[in-house]
């Protein structure tokens, strides 16, 4: 039979394949995690050290549990091309200095190519206009620029979530916007599946008429 030290082991093991499947954050967890402290307006919050995310994020994950599922990788493609358009044009603009709108574009198209996808940890759906969302995505390309631009995560007076990532944003125009992209995105996928339903509806159609005949033809025999 196990020990007690070998059966504590296999759930520590089964926690830790579990936590890097689904990426589950737990804050303050026994195991043997390391933690940095992220700051934000309403104070400091421990996150993972490996994690992109910030304080906001953190409190958001422990909030939002709607559906259970992740945002849609398409949803997340369309708000880092926001974030990206936002900018290239605030920088065009003299809104922002180039060297931190640069570092903001550069790690936007590292997400865009696939990598810290794992770090969108907020549910699609939660309160206010998509703003947990929001500002997930602004807090994860922050902290990808910052290290672009060779500083630690979490050294916002560099680079901020919400004064340089989201500058002349708001959730209610870029959750919208983010939805209408991510659906364009998707028609290419969809259209093809509705015309193969289509031809599938269609093929069950000519087989129910057949039992349908064979129903009258039954039916009039059985009047005789």
């Amino acid at each position: 039979m196990p020990q007690k030290s070998e059966l504590i082991g296999n759930i520590e093991g089964i926690f830790i394949i579990f936590e890097k499947r689904m990426n589950i954050r737990k804050i303050n967890s026994s195991f043997h995690v390391k933690f940095r402290l992220d700051r934000d307006s309403l104070g400091e919050v421990q996150i993972p050290a490996d994690a992109y995310y910030g304080a906001f994020t953190a409190r958001a994950i422990k909030q939002y549990h709607v559906t259970g599922h992740r945002a849609h990788p398409y949803l997340i493609m369309a708000f880092v091309m926001i974030k990206r358009s936002a900018a290239v044009a605030n920088m065009k603009t003299k809104a922002l200095g180039n060297n931190k709108g640069d570092a903001i574009v550069k790690a936007c198209d590292r997400i865009l190519s696939g990598k810290h996808i794992d770090q969108f940890v907020v549910e699609a759906i939660n309160s206010g206009a998509g703003t947990a969302f929001n500002m997930n995505t602004n807090e994860v390309i922050a902290n990808v620029a910052l290290e672009i631009f060779g500083e630690k995560k979490g050294n916002y007076k560099i680079i901020h979530p919400n004064d340089h990532v989201n500058m002349s944003q708001s959730s209610n125009d870029t959750f919208p916007t983010a939805m209408h992209v991510s659906i364009l995105f998707n028609i290419n996928q969809v259209i093809p599946e509705i015309d193969e339903l289509i031809k599938i509806q269609i093929k069950r159609q000519k087989n129910f008429l057949v039992i349908k005949k064979l129903v009258e033809h039954i039916s009039w025999m059985h009047s005789q």
